[in-house]
């Protein structure tokens, strides 16, 4: 059988904040997981990643079913 595969993107910002963790996407990922997904997250504001280089993240990795962004105000224009 095929593993349900999602991707959770938490897109860099531009902020005078320090990089911190989405609780949302963490929450979410749990709830996934217990339903039997297999759940990548990527965090690039933690992880400092530009747009290619999260691209080449999800090309890297088994064509995932939903691709999912955490999209807000400071980081709208990346997402």
């Amino acid at each position: 059988m095929k593993q349900k595969r999602v991707v959770l993107i938490n897109p860099n910002t531009e902020s005078h904040r320090t990089a911190e963790e989405t609780l949302g996407i963490g929450y979410l990922a749990k709830i996934l997981r217990q339903s039997n997904y297999v759940v990548n997250i990527i965090d690039s504001w933690l992880e400092k990643l530009n747009p290619s280089e999260i691209i080449s993240r999800i090309a890297n990795d088994s064509v995932p079913l939903v691709i999912g962004f955490s999209c807000y105000h400071s980081n709208l224009k990346q997402s």
